[in-house]
């Protein structure tokens, strides 16, 4: 922009402002904000986007109005939880709300040196259920040499959650993203059958914002503890990026669990 400026100035005929005071004066004096390109995009929305720039004058209107109301569908979660989460806060004793995912494989060891990244990796996995009232969180965490990362590992590590968690209300309602592999299958509603049996809920609520709009509260968890793994050059086993991930924050810290294989229960 600057440049562009000088261009104009030159054009003109006029002195031009130092690249110092041109910075001053726009950060100063107008708001207008910038932001890096967007990652991780919809692919409804992207598709919406790019339809609408081909799309003929005729068909303008109707396209806006499908990808008005995708984005409808995608408010309606967020604000779902929103008011869930308040409604909680201000009355503990009617629901209690949670979000849970599984966080990106950490490879372990973490090195810096080259030939390290061609080799194959211990991967160290992770899955965050998050109080939505409170906005604590409970990392439950564990090496792929004790067990995998799909169903069975996800519900138990939501069962480890509730371990010890004494309960004033009956009704859970839980988000999680659509990963039919990890959180939208017969496993996980078989836990939520469990638990019910079990008597610690009367009623249990799943919902899944629609697909690429699933930005929960453990991304932001997730990228807490990223932030801190990035600025630290080696990590040489699980137990260190347990303790990271432990103290990742200053205040509100994470409850970090080792899951065992003992901890993990499979669908029969």
């Amino acid at each position: 922009m600057y440049d562009l400026y000088r261009d104009k100035c030159a054009a003109e005929n006029c002195s031009a402002m130092s690249s110092d005071y041109y910075r001053r004066i726009f950060c100063e004096e107008y708001n207008i904000g910038f932001a890096a390109p967007k990652s991780d995009t919809c692919k409804t929305c992207d598709k919406f986007e790019n339809d609408l720039k081909s799309a003929e004058p005729q068909g303008v209107e109707k396209l806006r109005s499908e990808y008005n109301q995708h984005k409808g569908y995608a408010s309606k979660a967020y604000n779902l939880l929103r008011s869930d989460s308040e409604l909680e806060k201000s009355d503990p004793s009617s629901q209690h709300v949670i979000a849970f995912d599984l966080q990106k494989a950490l490879p372990t060891p973490k090195l810096s040196c080259g030939p390290a990244f061609y080799k194959r990796k211990l991967w160290t996995y992770n899955v965050a259920v998050h109080n939505c009232a409170s906005g604590g969180a409970k990392m439950m965490m564990w090496p792929e040499t004790v067990a995998g990362r799909g169903a069975d590992e996800i519900a138990s590590c939501i069962l480890k959650y509730f371990n010890g968690l004494v309960m004033t209300t009956k009704t859970l309602i839980a988000y999680s993203d659509n990963c039919g592999g990890q959180n939208k299958n017969g496993t996980i509603v078989g836990l939520w059958m469990r638990l019910i049996s079990e008597g610690k809920f009367d009623e249990i609520i799943h919902r899944f914002p629609i697909s690429g709009h699933t930005m929960l509260p453990c991304d932001r968890d997730f990228a807490d503890t990223e932030r801190v793994v990035r600025k630290i050059q080696h990590v040489y086993t699980p137990a260190v990026y347990m303790d990271i991930v432990r103290k990742a924050r200053r205040h509100n810290q994470f409850e970090v669990h080792e899951m065992t294989a003992n901890d993990i229960t499979d669908r029969s």
